[in-house]
């Protein structure tokens, strides 16, 4: 008779709990948009810098992850100073890894008047239910493979083309 009572305590209290989950889901998605949202409207609006001023202001990025940003961005401006600011941008995919639901990846286009730049954001659910930016990555020259392979084997990838240049 007990072992009946625990049963149907377990299969209450698994109905009550179960729509919870999907909304906190949806609260996730939500937060992630949002700082996604954000990020690529203060690229079209001021540019690169733009970008990395949100990300200072907004307090959701590292200071370490930060500075690495503000070099590469202004080593990017100075070999292609063209690219500039983005008309417009789409979300290519969301990436979940699985049985980790506090991180994140989205891959994105912006369009340029020469051309498209690929971006892999990367997001991180503080212990206290914050999402913030962990990483932000573009790529303007194998945009194609950047947004279809594995950030390890787009690395590799992009080494052995270069040393195929050289």
């Amino acid at each position: 008779m007990n072992s009946r009572r625990v049963l149907g305590l377990c299969c209450l209290l698994i109905l009550v709990a179960a729509p919870a989950w999907p909304q906190t889901r949806a609260g996730d998605d939500a937060a992630v948009e949002a700082l996604y949202n954000e990020f690529f409207e203060a690229l079209r609006q001021g540019g690169a810098q733009g970008a990395v001023g949100y990300l200072r202001q907004s307090g959701t990025i590292a200071e370490k992850e930060l500075q690495r940003l503000e070099r590469k961005t202004a080593a990017a401006l100075e070999r292609n100073p063209a690219v500039g600011r983005p008309d417009s941008w789409a979300v290519v995919s969301k990436k979940e890894i699985s049985g980790a639901e506090w991180y994140r990846a989205v891959y994105a286009l912006t369009h340029h008047s020469g051309r498209p730049v690929a971006w892999r954001l990367r997001f991180y659910r503080r212990v206290t239910g914050v999402w913030v930016f962990t990483d932000v990555q573009w790529e303007g020259r194998y945009v194609e493979d950047f947004i279809r392979l594995p950030a390890v084997e787009f690395a590799a990838y992009r080494k052995l083309l270069e040393q195929e240049k050289e």
